[in-house]
């Protein structure tokens, strides 16, 4: 039975699904969905999606990177390596890393190469590989790439990450405590999930790297449309709006990108914004002010998204009059800033008001033997270049941490200093 991926071009969560299919050895159809309309009807026809990936397997039809889902499908089908039973193992027996990473953006990939060139048995735990990063399109700062996409410059740390021997785990982290080894060595757990399969690390040190997961507007509709109309990663799902009429929310940066790259390819692109003034860069602005098919509404927000089986509609209001709106539109997509996941660690190291782990200078927190590094640190400055400086710094932290060192300077550029 063959196995078909419906993808995009740069869209990061298409390039994590066949690079998983690869990796098990499953051999597979690859359809472009932004140039073959004809295979995009057909994608939304079997699915109800509008939203990529989307795995044709066998007799199941696949939306997103999930894969227990996709592990399923392909065991029903016996197809791709499987792994062999393990044999229950007791708690003393466990592996213990040096190193739990917890993410897998700049931050954590960048501590990952670090803390594995040290020679630490490192291991990375991230829902995703690349995170926010892997939507952009066009990144012109990062130093050694005059202008690179967000997801060819994680394909190239992520290799390497592996490369220089660290471990890679595609599950989230739910749970993160404090445990107790062999002659009462003090670890931590950190408990994380893939679908309904669950899983417990050991580590001597963690990294914190978690950056921060899209903000939802909100609204009644909201929920019910994500795939159907509603689109948080305008890199994925640009293409399937060709010729129609679309809606970008927010104000900043990314919300001007997405305007500009929408103006390519959809009819008419609104762009929402609860008020005048602008978190983007000026440039970033005129440049989608240039484009002709590019409306602002301004002053105004979103109260609703309504539609039959896939979004319609949407309903503004203006802030200062207070008079609504609907607009016609069959994609709205949402880049209205970012919220950090640390719910699970606010037991163990200090928060910020914000949410963001507090940090020192070399990423230590207020917990021995747990660094941060990236959006998830209270940092004002979310560069990629930041996160990837944290990661180094945090990393070389926890290498001095674990053999017991005061922090000092570090040489590490070359083969012969990687396995000191």
């Amino acid at each position: 039975m063959k196995v078909r991926v419906f993808s995009t071009e740069n869209c990061p969560y298409c390039r994590m699904a066949k690079d998983y299919l690869k990796a098990k050895g499953v051999e597979f159809e690859d359809i472009n969905v932004g140039e073959d309309r004809a295979a995009a009807d057909e994608m939304v026809e079997k699915s109800g999606q509008k939203g990529v990936p989307v795995l044709d397997i066998g007799d199941e039809i696949i939306a997103g990177f999930d894969v227990p889902r996709i592990d399923a499908a392909l065991e029903k089908l016996k197809m791709g390596k499987q792994a062999k039973p393990k044999k229950p193992r007791p708690d003393a027996l466990k592996k213990v890393y040096d190193v739990l990473v917890i993410g897998g953006s700049a931050a954590g990939l960048t501590a990952a190469v670090y803390a594995a060139r040290r020679n630490l048995k490192t291991l990375v735990l991230t829902k995703d590989v690349g995170g926010q990063m892997s939507a952009i399109k066009s990144i012109e700062n990062y130093p050694g790439f005059v202008d690179v996409s967000g997801s060819e410059l994680v394909k190239v740390m992520d290799a390497q990450a592996k490369a220089s021997g660290a471990e890679i785990v595609i599950k989230e982290v739910v749970e993160l405590n404090e445990a107790e080894g062999k002659a009462g060595e003090k670890l931590f757990m950190a408990k994380a999930c893939g679908g309904e399969k669950c899983d417990e690390y050991l580590g001597r040190t963690v990294i914190l790297a978690m950056g921060k997961t899209p903000r939802s507007l909100g609204v009644p509709g909201e929920e019910g449309f994500v795939g159907r109309g509603v689109s948080y990663c305008v890199t994925c799902d640009a293409p399937m709006f060709k010729g129609k009429d679309v809606a970008v929310v927010g104000g900043g940066n990314s919300a001007m990108d997405a305007a500009i790259v929408l103006s390519a390819i959809a009819r008419k692109v609104y762009v929402i914004h609860r008020r005048s003034e602008f978190r983007a860069f000026e440039q970033a602005v005129e440049d989608a002010r240039r484009k002709k098919n590019v409306e602002f509404v301004l002053d105004s927000i979103v109260t609703g998204v309504a539609g039959k089986k896939f979004l319609e509609a949407m309903t503004v209001e203006n802030k200062k009059t207070g008079k609504k709106s609907e607009l016609n539109v069959e994609g709205v997509f949402v880049e209205v800033g970012s919220d950090v996941n640390t719910k699970f660690v606010g037991h163990l190291v200090n928060l910020d008001e914000n949410g963001q782990v507090k940090t020192g200078k070399n990423g230590e927190t207020s917990h021995a033997g747990i660094f941060a590094a990236g959006d998830v640190t209270d940092t004002p400055f979310k560069q990629i270049s930041v996160a990837a400086g944290d990661g180094c710094k945090a990393a070389l932290s926890a290498y001095n941490h674990i053999h017991g060192f005061e922090s000092k300077y570090v040489v590490d550029w070359t083969k012969q200093n990687s396995k000191k």
